[in-house]
């Protein structure tokens, strides 16, 4: 019994013996598995030679790179490597994401080497206005073809120095998702290669050099959410056909040369047709409940803004100005209270602005309704619009008396000139912000107040050709003044009044003395 208890006993000990030798096989495959570049000389001699290629010695961060250890060493990962589940990277590098990094050069051909490579970013996205010019780091040269690759599902390489015309290679990037190339200085036609990438989300092409018409294949992209082809030199008509990929909702064509009619898009959250040649009228599809921006200024649109237009009260930017839109504006708009800024200037509406101005009390930037034939009286209730910093209803054939303006205690710049405004300068217009007032070309009368020459901020006043009467005050704290063409003013001028501060094209005259 002693005997086989002991023979048991070394059995079990063999066992174990074994087992941990199978535990450290199976730890050192994982280990293995987990150091996979450890056996890839290839792809860190590729990883080097990006660095090299794209000065990485000025990169912002460049952690690890370059240590002498793996890629994708435990502990002391490379920057800007990840793995497919966004960590760093451990099995393989399927994602390689040094945006806003600082790199420049040209890119290496050299991401055949990497068979799970899913993501490449490098781009230099600014939040505020990201223009190559204001780029002093970027990528330059063409883009390599070897970036195209079959397993490739984001490219975004936007605000660098890229240059040359699109590799018809892109087509081997048929799972491709997001292709942002945009605020780079490529040219040429668009290959028709690219009408094979129809899973494309997100497709940004410009700013660029591209030009012809846009390829009828994006019709094709039925998943397509975002086109940005701003900022081109793209021409033709838009195809009507965009209409019919339900699931797109931006759409950005600016500052090309597109012609026709704007497409019935009845998705879109951003809309952008501004600086083109299109005609016709507003469709009134655009306007749904999801809209949150339209800029289509700087066109040749015409006719009246549809009724639908209320539909859109989320809407906080419309941008409408210098077209040749007509009528008066449809009191529908009064449903629009999210509006942060409204710019209809250089149009032909006509009419009174009604009451339903007044509902949009969330303005904040700017309220230009200048240069149409919009008559009667401003609405009194504007003073409720608290927030609003920059007012323009000059240019038009408005009349009565301009209103206390009493609660803008945020506005910058009022302009009223070129009216008919009557009465005399609101004594409530004393905001510590305002820099710009002007109120030439009414038939404003009675005295100028006083105070307007304790607004610290005050930069310009013009009160010429008016019927303004009494003494001219102290403004000699205001850089540029104008009073000419104010017969009941009296004298004496204030002594700062020399011919520059004090007036632009003519005499000022009050009792025979004249500048």
């Amino acid at each position: 019994r002693e005997k086989g208890c002991a023979i048991g006993k070394v059995e079990a000990e063999e066992n174990e013996a074994w087992g941990a030798i199978t535990v450290g096989l199976v730890l050192c495959i994982v280990v293995s598995s987990c150091w996979g570049l450890l056996n890839s000389t290839e792809q860190t001699d590729a990883l080097i030679l990006l660095y090299e290629s794209l000065q990485g010695e000025h990169w912002k961060r460049s952690d690890n790179w370059k240590n002498g250890e793996d890629p994708c060493f435990p502990g002391a990962t490379w920057y800007g490597l990840y793995s497919s589940n966004g960590g760093p990277c451990s099995i393989e590098v399927a994602k390689i994401i040094l945006s806003n990094n600082n790199l420049t050069g040209e890119l290496p051909d050299i991401f055949e080497v990497f068979p799970s490579l899913t993501e490449v970013n490098m781009g230099n996205a600014n939040p505020i206005n990201p223009l190559p010019e204001k780029v002093v780091f970027g990528i330059e040269g063409d883009l390599p073809p070897s970036l195209f690759a079959p397993q490739m599902e984001v490219l975004n390489l936007e605000s660098n120095f890229l240059s040359g015309n699109l590799s018809p290679a892109i087509s081997n990037a048929s799972n491709l998702i997001t292709l942002n190339i945009g605020y780079n200085f490529m040219e040429g036609v668009v290959p028709s290669s690219l009408g094979q990438l129809n899973k494309l989300r997100v497709l940004v092409l410009c700013p660029n050099n591209f030009f012809g018409e846009l390829p009828s294949f994006i019709l094709e992209f039925f998943e397509l959410q975002v086109l940005d082809v701003g900022g081109c030199r793209f021409e033709g008509e838009l195809p009507l056909g965009l209409a019919n990929l339900s699931h797109l909702n931006e759409v950005q064509v600016g500052y090309n040369k597109f012609v026709g009619p704007i497409p019935p898009l009845s998705t879109l959250a951003f809309a952008g047709f501004q600086g083109n040649r299109f005609q016709g009228t507003l469709p009134s599809e655009l306007f749904h409940s999801g809209l949150l921006t339209l800029r289509a200024n700087n066109n040749k649109l015409n006719g009246t803004l549809p009724s639908e237009i209320g539909l859109a009260r989320k809407l906080t930017e419309l941008l409408l100005f210098q077209n040749k839109l007509t009528g008066t504006l449809p009191h529908e708009m009064g449903q629009l209270s999210s509006l942060l800024k409204l710019e209809l200037q250089f149009n032909k509406f006509d009419g009174a602005l009604g009451d339903f101005m007044c509902e949009w009390k969330n303005i904040r930037s700017r309220l230009f309704l200048s240069d149409n034939k919009f008559t009667g009286e401003l609405p009194s209730c504007l003073s409720t619009l608290t927030r609003i910093r920059r007012f323009d209803v000059s240019l038009n054939s408005l009349s009565g008396q301009i209103p206390t303006f009493e609660d803008w205690h945020d506005v910058i710049a009022i302009y009223l000139q070129a009216n008919s405004f009557s009465g005399t300068i609101p004594e409530t217009l004393t905001s510590s912000k305002l820099q710009y007032l002007q109120l030439h070309y009414n038939q404003l009368e009675g005295t100028i107040p006083s105070y307007l020459n304790d607004l610290t901020s005050m930069e310009i006043l013009y009160l010429h050709n008016n019927n303004l009467t009494g003494r001219i005050p102290d403004v000699c704290d205001i850089n540029l003044v104008t009073f000419y063409d104010n017969a009941g003013l009296w004298c004496p001028l204030p002594p700062c009044c020399s011919e520059e501060k004090c007036r632009a094209t003519e005499q000022i005259c009050c009792q025979g003395e004249c500048i």
